[in-house]
């Protein structure tokens, strides 16, 4: 009997998993890139400074979008070619933005680089559960976390480094074009469709469960309540830093995201293996296995990252060096990286067989918030400056983590409300 994609050879199931995660990273380093390169495009470009923070949060908020159409288009034509089919178009998304010649055309190519590169955010959790069992999920899918959030710092990096040595915007694009192309070229030869009819090491329905997760169904034992917690959304504020009165140089603006990628690298750890040490802890002290036991973790994001926004608040305010600012980052990318893949990886454990609908409920909600917060962060900010508008961001990450506690405490009341409202047959 053929086996399923869990039981695939490890060296496979790793191509896939860095396959996916790397096309998840350059839709967010398409995203992402462009602040450093403002003052190259407004002089070449003639545009005005709001125009080209635009080219951020039109980007963003499509990447969101583009989860919506991916469901409907994989029960059609299966995970493979809904993926190569839109790597396709995001290349050639790319390549146009390196040929543009006027704004309005390098904002469509916004439009439609966002649509295509943010399909495999909703893919991306369930072929990693696929191919996962749930004893490595969390170290997997830190993986493709992990791919998310650096794309979000690695984009301003190059970016700037572009901006201060190439002094030329078009070869962001030109090098984003490569490496896709690359992507694309790999995906076709070693990306197999991980859709599997047999049995792939997970029931086909998820009450079967009952008696063996807790005594309690995965599908009624928790609800998704992560969204705000990814870790790229408040990053978009980015914009802030190349117009009056910060005038900050393309390399400042690139350097800031050294804190934040260092915190990338730190979380993703915490929020992988060491989130897998605390579960096979728990199924060993309790015979059973509880998706909750990974939950305690989430505390070292609840203090630090609500910190990071307050230290980013006081160095915009106080003028300090662009270091203090990207400290605040540091901390507030460990917290949401580590927080982000604990609560996703929770979120699929639960909920195994919706996978693909947990990453279009995360990725449509935090997309549409960042949208939100990055197309008013600079009127906000002109408003009521970098303290109370960073504070403010605080104390809503503080508030969005206390939702982490009836998950754990609250699981029977939680249990009966969502045996009314969400199980699978509607009831």
């Amino acid at each position: 009997m053929a086996t399923g994609p869990s039981e695939w050879p490890m060296s496979w199931r790793i191509i896939i998993l860095l396959n996916v995660s790397f096309y998840n990273m350059m839709g967010n380093v398409f995203a992402a890139g462009v602040p450093p390169l403002f003052s190259l495009l407004i002089e070449d470009l003639h545009c005005s400074t709001n125009q080209a923070a635009h080219l951020t949060t039109y980007a963003l908020l499509m990447l969101g979008l583009a989860n919506l159409w991916a469901v409907p288009i994989v029960e059609y034509l299966g995970k493979r070619y809904t993926i190569l089919i839109s790597m396709t178009v995001f290349l050639i998304a790319n390549i146009w933005a390196a040929t543009s010649q006027t704004y309005s055309s390098l904002l469509g190519t916004r439009f439609l680089g966002g649509i295509s590169g943010g399909v495999i955010e909703a893919l991306g959790p369930i072929i990693v559960s696929e191919c996962f069992l749930e004893k490595q999920l969390a170290s997997a899918m830190v993986v493709y976390v992990g791919f998310l959030a650096a794309g979000s710092a690695i984009g301003p990096i190059v970016a700037g480094g572009i901006a201060s040595g190439l002094h030329n915007w078009r070869w962001f694009f030109i090098i984003s074009s490569i490496a896709i192309g690359v992507n694309l070229v790999t995906s076709i030869l070693m990306l197999p469709s991980t859709e599997y009819a047999g049995d792939n090491g997970y029931p086909a329905n998820d009450e079967v469960q009952e008696t063996k997760v807790m005594g309690t169904p995965r599908d009624t034992q928790c609800e998704i309540e992560l969204t705000e917690n990814e870790p790229e959304s408040p990053k978009k504020i980015s914009n802030l830093y190349s117009i009056p009165p910060k005038l900050w140089l393309p390399w400042q603006i690139g350097f800031l995201n050294f804190g934040a990628l260092v915190g990338l690298l730190i979380g993703l750890p915490v929020g992988g293996v060491v989130a897998d040490l605390l579960s096979r802890r728990a199924m060993k002290s309790n015979g059973q296995h509880d998706p909750r036991s990974r939950l305690p973790l989430v505390l070292l994001g609840a203090l630090l990252s609500p910190t990071g926004c307050v230290i980013i608040g006081v160095s915009l305010q106080k003028n300090l060096n662009w270091a203090g600012t990207s400290v605040g980052w540091g901390l507030l990318s460990f917290g949401l990286t580590a927080s982000a893949n604990i609560l996703l990886t929770y979120a699929v454990d639960c909920h195994l067989h919706r996978a693909m609908d947990i990453g279009v409920l995360v990725n449509v909600i935090k997309n549409t918030i960042g949208f939100g917060v990055s197309y008013a962060a600079i009127n906000w900010y002109d408003k009521s400056g970098g303290e109370a508008q960073y504070g403010a961001m605080a104390g809503i990450l503080w508030a969005t983590y206390l939702l982490v506690i009836p998950l754990y405490f609250f699981r029977d009341s939680l249990k009966k409300f969502s045996a009314r409202w969400f199980t699978d047959d509607g009831a």
